[in-house]
Parts: C-alpha cells; structure tokens; sequence
C-alpha cells in the first residue's frame, strides 16, 4: 500500500470524532476505494482493520427520513 494512502488513516480519527456527515460520507469513500484497490494484497488483521473502520464510518454516518428513497409497494 502507497505510503500516502496512509494518510487517509491519519485523518480517521478525527473524522470520526468531529467530522461532518459529509466528511463521514468523504473518508467512507476513501477508505472503501483504498480497500478495494489493495484488498487482494492485505492479510486477514488488515482486513480487519478496514472492516472496523468501515463499520464505525457508516455507523456514524447520519441519515434523515428525507435522505432514504422509499420503494413504493406494488399491489398484485
């Protein structure tokens, strides 16, 4: 993994402590992207990491009624 994608991790912290939802949203996609590039290389304690992070960033991640899209149900 490129030392500057570490950097993401650096900032993780914080983000989960003070961020936005839109910062939440932002290291989400971050961390997600640098999981996916790296993934088939990491060991089953890396992945574990990625997967706690991912966890608490989609934990922390704020939701409204108005942001979820509703299916309509369909009545045969």
């Amino acid at each position: 993994m490129p030392q500057a994608d570490w950097f993401l991790f650096d900032d993780l912290d914080a983000v989960l402590r003070n961020g936005s939802p839109d910062k939440r949203v932002d290291m989400l996609r971050g961390v997600t992207d640098l999981f996916l590039s790296d993934g088939d290389r990491l060991n089953d304690a890396q992945i574990g990491v990625f997967d706690r992070a991912i966890a608490q960033l989609i934990n922390q991640i704020e939701t409204t009624p108005a942001d979820i899209r509703v299916r309509p149900l369909h009545r045969r």
